[in-house]
């Protein structure tokens, strides 16, 4: 694309390259690979100093809207999901910001809160991470596709307070953080600081927690939150 076409994209669709950039550098585990003509089911394994998450892609090429298929990585949730004991897992979807739990033992694997219908010569990108209980976790966000890539950092300083540093690559963006806060509900107090924090949080799911941030390049997110009896 040259300078000129960039320039030309409408706000939307610039944003939708941003978010793509820069590319993983990883190359995906394709599951239907010699199946189809055009790979439907890609997957990467991230396993990085902020966690351990799969990355997965469905993508449709045809002409008309059909069902999500989730249930052909549930070996690599598995994989994911051992090391820690997890028998739940986050599934967030990166172009929605859907949150859906997903319950995973050894014989079944159950999404609490079906995927979306996938439209015609579309994609969904799911980040799906091992649910710890009474541990707080980074979920996703909406700032870069991988949905991790873009935390350069994740400390629990102490029960109830999380330090994360989040890095954009010297771009300038607006968006949201998604957290898991466990024994959180509505009643509970979350009070949010630091350079990235964009003003306002709002719990979108049980002990998940969509927060505002806003970036030039890097910046520091704390959360202090209180646990509910």
């Amino acid at each position: 694309m040259t300078l000129n076409g960039v320039q030309e994209l409408s706000l939307d669709r610039l944003r939708k390259l941003q978010v793509l950039l820069p590319p993983t550098g990883s190359t995906p585990t394709v599951l239907d690979l010699f199946q189809k003509e055009e790979p439907e089911e890609l997957l990467i394994e991230f396993d990085e100093g902020t966690g351990a998450w799969d990355l997965v892609a469905v993508c449709n090429w045809g002409l008309e809207p059909k069902h999500c298929r989730l249930d052909v990585f549930r070996p690599f949730f598995l994989n994911l999901a051992t090391p820690c004991g997890a028998t739940l897992l986050h599934v967030f979807e990166f172009w929605s910001g859907e949150y859906s739990l997903a319950e995973l033992d050894n014989s079944s694997w159950t999404l609490l809160d079906p995927p979306a219908v996938l439209n015609p010569h579309s994609a969904l990108i799911y980040a799906v991470r091992p649910l710890v209980p009474d541990k707080p976790e980074y979920v996703g966000s909406d700032l870069h596709f991988t949905c991790g890539k873009e935390l350069a950092s994740w400390k629990e300083l102490r029960a109830g307070v999380v330090l994360l540093e989040l890095d954009i690559w010297e771009r300038s963006s607006e968006g949201h953080v998604w957290l898991f806060l466990p024994n959180t509900d509505t009643k509970s107090e979350v009070m949010c600081s630091g350079s990235a924090y964009g003003g306002h949080a709002v719990m979108v799911s049980t002990g998940i927690w969509k927060i505002a941030v806003t970036l030039e390049g890097r910046g520091t997110l704390q959360v202090d939150y209180c646990w509910s009896l």
